[in-house]
């Protein structure tokens, strides 16, 4: 994918990554890399390439995450954080779980599911791609990237979809405003990128 389109693509988890790139590039996207790993791994391409990522609502992706991984996810890692992290508990119990014990909250936050956005996306504090969409407005994220590689994109398609709508719908008041403590620095992010900082 990188090398046939000069493209880095910060394939954030559970934010639409897979769906995002057969619908544009007709391929499935490899691993879930930060961008500091583009840039250490070849500071030749990390230059040239056409570098994009995007955002997701925070309480939408740690549904998504939350369900997926409720489900099993994939391969045997997933069933294991499952089985170790998640066993009979509901959404509202785990995020209680995350707010009151430090270790469980690290080791969960640690996963690669819940990882926080602005891990994949800034390098020091700094964001340094070419464009950042988001999965709420994804059909005007692939126009953009198309437009940008000079590229006619497939059709929009989603591929390992948890049955999200808007995350808040699925959380007790008190659940989403710990997510949003949990995720300060994303909610920060997204809203500058919606105020185009």
């Amino acid at each position: 994918l990188e090398d046939m389109y000069e493209v880095i693509f910060v394939h954030i988890p559970k934010n639409a990554g897979n769906g995002f790139a057969q619908s544009v590039f007709g391929m499935d996207p490899k691993g879930h890399n930060f961008l500091s790993h583009y840039k250490s791994y070849d500071s030749h391409k990390y230059s040239k390439y056409f570098k994009f990522g995007l955002t997701r609502d925070v309480h939408s992706r740690f549904y998504s995450a939350f369900n997926y991984l409720s489900k099993g996810g994939f391969g045997v890692y997933d069933l294991e954080f499952r089985s170790k992290y998640l066993k009979n508990l509901s959404i509202d119990d785990f995020i209680l779980k995350l707010s009151d014990d430090d270790v469980y909250r690290r080791d969960v936050m640690s996963w690669t599911h819940f990882i926080p956005q602005v891990e994949f996306l800034l390098i020091d504090g700094v964001c340094e791609l070419d464009y950042v969409g988001s999965v709420e407005d994804i059909s005007e994220a692939m126009e953009i990237v198309s437009r940008n590689l000079g590229i006619d994109f497939f059709d929009n398609k989603i591929v390992n979809s948890s049955g999200s709508k808007h995350g808040g719908d699925f959380f007790s008041s008190k659940s989403y405003d710990l997510i949003c403590e949990f995720y300060k620095e994303d909610v920060d992010l997204i809203a500058s990128m919606q105020q185009g900082l």
